[in-house]
């Protein structure tokens, strides 16, 4: 990809020297290196971080980057509502202990529109694949990690029967926001009555600012 001129200039901005600058010219134009490559020690960490935990979270999200403004710039694909924007999507496995830490990112896949065309790209089938694409890099980290689970975090977008399935099979500990009303057993029962009939396990209070009410949630 051609880099934007906006780019080069905050690299200018950004290094203390000449030297500095021109080393890092020089690293957005090598050709051997990739998005994997600069992102592997960095993971390499983030597994050093997640050892001495006893349990964290990965969350996984897509993120839009917008480079609309980059006119001259190769490989951006179409992006936003009727794909009226031009830029690259990014979607990010994140890890976060306990306490709410980040702690580092596990996975990252980018990927251009006019690129998934290709039958090598790992979204060639469907974009909504890179939700199982992760839970593989997921599954990779637990098998390394025997004294540190990992519970998987993700919205309403993975609530589908393909992301379930593969969480169950992988052995994986998941978190989804519902969407569909589901039948959860073999009385046919929805998802709604069954956690309506379920032992309440706890309430959590919630702190909210302006004048709005403080509501107790249910937790099943």
């Amino acid at each position: 990809m051609e880099q934007g001129s906006s780019i080069l200039a905050g690299i200018r901005q950004d290094a203390f020297s000449f030297a500095q600058a021109k080393a890092a010219y020089r690293l957005i134009g090598n050709k051997k290196m990739t998005p994997e490559k600069i992102l592997s020690p960095h993971v390499q960490k983030t597994m050093q971080r997640m050892k001495i935990e006893e349990r964290v979270f990965a969350v996984q999200d897509t993120s839009t980057l917008n480079y609309g403004t980059h006119l001259e710039t190769d490989g951006l694909g179409a992006i936003g509502i009727g794909g009226a924007g031009r830029g690259l999507f990014l979607h990010t496995t994140e890890i976060f202990n306990a306490s709410g830490t980040p702690i580092g990112i596990l996975d990252q896949l980018p990927w251009s529109r006019e690129e998934t065309d290709a039958e090598d790209h790992p979204l060639y089938e469907a974009e909504v694949d890179r939700w199982c694409l992760s839970l593989e890099k997921i599954h990779m980290a637990q098998r390394k990690l025997a004294n540190t689970q990992i519970i998987t975090l993700s919205d309403r977008e993975t609530d589908f029967n393909d992301y379930l399935l593969r969480a169950k099979e992988l052995g994986l500990k998941v978190v989804v926001r519902c969407k569909s009303e589901i039948r959860v057993n073999d009385k046919g029962e929805f998802l709604k009555d069954a956690l309506d009939k379920s032992e309440l396990l706890g309430t959590i209070s919630l702190k909210v600012r302006f004048t709005w009410k403080c509501e107790q949630k249910k937790s099943h």
